[in-house]
């Protein structure tokens, strides 16, 4: 499901304003959705041209071994600020070793307990 939400911060810095911000959540890749899936979902994403994408939790469910083969659809995800990962519980079911090493190789930053700045944002 792809749904727009238009979002206005009084103190948003100038530069942050109009820029378009993808988050994925709960995508629960594996025994649901295959990588044939996430490719169609990273097209869709890179269709809306954003300027940050963001995948917050959730992303695998139960599998400890076949994250791999995802990692070429989610490195099919582009934005010019990056595209981020933080975890979520099935991470942890399938092995937060293998979800970690699986983003790694995809996503551009934050892993682990960081603090991130963007471009003026913290």
């Amino acid at each position: 499901m792809l749904t727009q939400v238009d979002v206005t911060l009084e103190k948003l810095p100038d530069r942050w304003r109009h820029r378009t911000i993808v988050q994925l959540s709960d995508l629960h890749l594996g025994h649901f959705h295959t990588p044939a899936s996430m490719q169609r979902l990273a097209e869709r994403v890179n269709a809306l041209a954003p300027d940050l994408v963001v995948i917050t939790g959730d992303l695998f469910d139960g599998m400890a071994d076949g994250m791999p083969e995802f990692v070429e659809p989610l490195r099919q995800l582009s934005s010019p600020l990056g595209v981020f990962f933080v975890t979520g519980n099935h991470e942890v079911y399938a092995g937060l070793g293998v979800a970690w090493s699986s983003c790694k190789k995809q996503a551009s930053g934050c892993f682990g307990m960081k603090w991130c700045r963007w471009t003026g944002l913290t």
